[in-house]
Order: structure tokens, then sequence, then C-alpha cells
């Protein structure tokens, strides 16, 4: 009556998975640079931060927020799927 997904079912949705990270907006370039550059400015304070950002044409530090508020849960429920994916296919030796 319920079958189960074999090794190969699982990595195909494992797969499918990661492809949907990494083209999440999560992950563009930009969101990266944005992060890296709120890193390394992080200890001058939020205006070197904004000004790094604003010479570079990124979003500022409030709407860079919003974008990681809006896209931060979906992000998240495909982190959750793929460990499960990636702990159903150690479980079954796959």
């Amino acid at each position: 009556m319920f079958s189960r997904a074999s090794a190969d079912e699982l990595r195909s949705q494992l797969r499918d998975v990661e492809a949907q990270l990494e083209a999440h907006a999560y992950n563009t370039p930009e969101a990266m640079l944005t992060r890296e550059i709120t890193e390394r400015y992080r200890d001058e304070g939020e205006a070197r931060i904004e000004k790094e950002l604003a010479d570079r044409g990124l979003p500022s530090l409030k709407e860079t927020g919003k974008i990681v508020a809006r896209g931060l849960w979906s992000y998240a429920k495909l982190e959750k799927r793929k460990r499960k994916l990636q702990q159903k296919i150690a479980s079954i030796g796959g």
C-alpha cells in the first residue's frame, strides 16, 4: 500500500532541493556580497556599511533586512528538507 522512496529517488529529490537552494534569492551574488560587506565593515558602523553598499549599487541595510525577512523562511524550509533527505539516504545506505 505504501512504498518507500528508493535511494535513487531520494537523491533526485535532493538534487532538486539543492538546485532550489542555489537559485534562491538569499544566495544571489548581490545578497552574498551584501553579507560580506556587512561583516567586513561591522566594526566601522552602520554609516560605513551603508556607504559601501551604495557605492556598489546594492540595497541599503533596511532594504536588505526586508529581503532577508521575506526569503529566509523559504530558505530555511529548503535547508530542513535537504537535511531530512540526506538523513534518509544515509539511513538506507544509499
